[in-house]
């Protein structure tokens, strides 16, 4: 994929998840208003840094990139307050 057909994604979904550009300086980004999104941006921070810190693997930062949403502690802790929430009300 291409820088210019990734801004097309984001102009396509900028609504939809509430992104706006974030300019601060010499940085520039994406902000998102979006919890599942920064939540993923936290996690995938997290992972980045365990591997820099040689807490992980490649092998295993690739495997969790393979399979996140599914192995993603934050999501995990949700859809158990989510169920757990089911039961109560």
């Amino acid at each position: 994929m291409t820088v210019y057909k990734f801004t097309q994604v984001v102009f396509d979904y900028e609504e939809e998840l509430n992104i706006r550009p974030l300019v601060e300086e010499s940085t520039t980004g994406l902000k998102f208003h979006n919890k599942i999104y920064n939540d993923f941006n936290l996690e995938w921070d997290e992972m980045r840094k365990k591997l820099y810190d040689e807490e992980i693997s490649d092998e295993e930062f690739r495997d969790w990139r393979l399979s996140y949403p599914e192995r993603s502690s934050k999501i995990k802790k949700v859809r158990k307050v989510e169920k757990w929430k089911e039961q109560i009300y």
